[in-house]
C-alpha cells in the first residue's frame, strides 16, 4: 500500500478514529522473588503499543544497595536508570540512608525499609506520566561479582487499548518479539493494540515474602475482534508456538480503572 494512496488514507482515518474510542487503562506487571545471579541481568517486560509509564515498586534482599539496579527504555530509545524512575542503586547514589520520602532528580520516591545489615530495601518510586508510543521495556541487573539477588519488581503504567486482554502461557522468552507478534497479529487479523510480554504474581494472596511469579503473554485486541475471533486468535499463537495455553478463559467484561478521552 503506497503511502499518500486512497488505500493509505482509508487505513490511516481508520487507526486514529479506533484509537479515538479505545480507553486508556491501567495495568500492573510484577516480578515476584526472582533469584538474579550475581553481574547478570534480565528483561523481564516488553510492551508493545503506547501509553505512559509512571510508579515502580522495587525490593531488593542480599546485596548491597549499590549493585541493586532497574532500567526502564522507552520507545527504543536506550536504557536508563534513574531519570524515568528510581531503583534502589538509584537511591543509595542519591545519598538515601534510611527510610522515608525523598526526592531523586525529577522523581520522587519513598522509602519503606532500608537495613543495611540484612541488606534488604525496598524503593516505590513515582514520576509524572512518561508517555512512551510504541514500546517500553523494563529489566532489572544485579553487579555484584559474587552474590546472588533477590528481586521483587512492580511496573505500574497505562496503555491506550480495548478493555479486553487475552492472556496466555508464553512457550519461550518473548521480550526480544513483542512488535513481531503485534505486526503478526494486525496483518492476521486487521488489528492488535498492543502486545505484552511481562510476569504476573501467581499466589498474591500469599505474604510477599512467599510469593513467586511466572512469564505470561498479553494480547490486546479491538472489542470486536475480541468477541469475533477470541478462539481463532489464540489457536493461532499455539500453533505458531508462541504459546502453550490460556491463563484466564474469554471474559465479558475487564474491570480495569479506565479514563475516555475524546
Amino acid at each position: 500500500m503506497a503511502k499518500g494512496s486512497p488505500d493509505w488514507w482509508l487505513e490511516t482515518l481508520s487507526d486514529n478514529l479506533a484509537k479515538r474510542f479505545e480507553l486508556l487503562l491501567f495495568y500492573t506487571s510484577s516480578l515476584a522473588n526472582h533469584l538474579l545471579a550475581a553481574n547478570s541481568e534480565y528483561e523481564w517486560l516488553s510492551i508493545a503499543g503506547s501509553g505512559f509509564l509512571f510508579s515502580a515498586y522495587h525490593k531488593s534482599k542480599n546485596v548491597p544497595a549499590f549493585n541493586s539496579w532497574c532500567f526502564y527504555n522507552l520507545d527504543d530509545t536506550g536504557y536508563y536508570s534513574g531519570y524515568f524512575l528510581v531503583s534502589v542503586a538509584n537511591a543509595a547514589y542519591a545519598g538515601v540512608d534510611a527510610k522515608g520520602f525523598y526526592s531523586c532528580g525529577i522523581t520522587g520516591c519513598r522509602v519503606s525499609a532500608w537495613d543495611t545489615s540484612t541488606h534488604e530495601y525496598i524503593v516505590l518510586s513515582h514520576n509524572i506520566p512518561l508517555q512512551f508510543n510504541s514500546s517500553l521495556v523494563a529489566k532489572i541487573k544485579n553487579d555484584h561479582s559474587t552474590d546472588t539477588a533477590t528481586i521483587t519488581h512492580t511496573v505500574m503504567y497505562r496503555l491506550y487499548v480495548s478493555s479486553k486482554p487475552i492472556k496466555l502461557k508464553p512457550k519461550r522468552h518473548l521480550s526480544k518479539y513483542t512488535s513481531l507478534i503485534r505486526q503478526v497479529l494486525k496483518h492476521r487479523f486487521k488489528a492488535c493494540s498492543a502486545v505484552i510480554f511481562d510476569h504476573y504474581v501467581v499466589n498474591p494472596d500469599e505474604p510477599e515474602e512467599h510469593q513467586h511469579s511466572a512469564p505470561r503473554l498479553i494480547v490486546i485486541m479491538p472489542d470486536a475482534i475480541y468477541e469475533r475471533e477470541f478462539d481463532k486468535i489464540v489457536s493461532f499463537l499455539i500453533k505458531e508456538d508462541v504459546a502453550t495455553d490460556i491463563i484466564e478463559k474469554k471474559i465479558k467484561e475487564h474491570h480495569a480503572k479506565n479514563i475516555r478521552f475524546f
